[in-house]
């Protein structure tokens, strides 16, 4: 079999060209593994909050879409955890994972918008088409610079959720007897590896720049 010529070789590299350069391809394969870890992590905090062995969890959760398994850990949050200060926290990690989803759905199965004659794009497309609505077009920025961006709010994400699994082992010792509720809220505030107001914060800016709102005052 003779080899491919030099013009075909460049016509199927001009046909699978992402207008990506490597740093942006290194840094999306990043967001890809933080996100497949912090899906585990977020199924492991449904289970607690929803009273949960791993045995009984594992087998709810591990088909669960993440769209479904953000649905899910509401519902648990709301109709089981009754201390309040919790409650507010976890749905606060929930909120910036949620936020996270979106983020990474337009970024994984987003198409780079290329440019005739730019070397490198900025840009990917996400199309949508839900019931009702019709197809909307979503365009995500992938600069370096965005791209950074969105793997430190990963990680503020991952922070939250491991902070909620905290909060529920707490809980779950205290009604078990293995630990008092002597300065309940003080450790409850210190399994927390990162504020509470921050995950707020950060949810909110992710919302609006989403959907283009203004910023609150």
């Amino acid at each position: 079999m003779s080899e491919p010529s030099e013009g075909f070789n460049a016509r199927i590299a001009r046909l699978l060209a992402t207008g990506l350069s490597d740093e942006q391809l290194r840094l999306i394969g990043e967001v890809t593994i933080l996100w497949n870890s912090a899906s585990t992590r977020f199924q492991q905090f449904v289970w607690l909050a929803a009273n949960w062995s791993d045995k009984v969890g594992v087998l709810v959760t591990s088909d669960l879409n993440a769209a479904s398994l953000v649905t899910l850990a509401k519902n648990m949050v709301s109709q089981e955890v009754k201390d309040d200060y919790v409650k507010d926290c976890a749905t606060a990690a929930i909120d910036l994972f949620d936020e996270m989803r979106i983020s990474r759905n337009r970024i994984v199965h987003g198409l780079p918008v290329l440019v005739p004659d730019a070397v490198t794009t900025s840009t990917l497309q996400h199309a949508t088409a839900r019931q009702g609505s019709g197809l909307k077009i979503t365009t995500s920025n992938v600069t370096v610079d965005d791209l950074r961006s969105l793997v430190g709010n990963m990680s503020i994400s991952s922070l939250a959720v491991e902070g909620g699994i905290f909060q529920f082992f707490i809980l779950r010792m205290e009604r078990e007897g293995h630990i008092s509720k002597d300065d309940h809220l003080g450790n409850l505030e210190r399994a927390l590896l990162v504020p509470i107001e921050e995950v707020k914060s950060r949810t909110e800016t992710l919302r609006r720049q989403r959907n283009n709102l203004p910023k609150s005052n």
